[in-house]
């Protein structure tokens, strides 16, 4: 993606997503999400993130997924979802 940072996906359960995959997989997929919307540079972002793939890693099998979409990115899936700050959570 061009990206310095790995994105919180990398080499954990929660799910990388971006402006290609979030409606294939959040929006017309099955199962509960809950999707981080964050920017690398957000101290509160960088806070959240171990915890966010700690709750990912315990919940995979369950059917309730964690995604992450670094909004710098992704932006067009970010302003469709209203995103103005981060992180943001929403559930799907």
């Amino acid at each position: 993606n061009g990206s310095s940072h790995s994105g919180w996906g990398a080499g954990s359960s929660v799910v990388g997503l971006d402006d290609g995959s979030f409606s294939s997989s959040v929006a017309q997929g099955d199962g509960l999400w809950l999707v981080a919307f964050y920017a690398p540079w957000c101290g509160h972002c960088r806070a959240l993130e171990p915890e966010f793939k700690r709750a990912a890693a315990q919940l995979e099998g369950t059917g309730f997924r964690l995604g992450a979409v670094d909004a710098t990115i992704a932006k067009g899936v970010a302003a469709e979802h209203g995103v103005e700050s981060y992180p943001t959570l929403k559930f799907f």
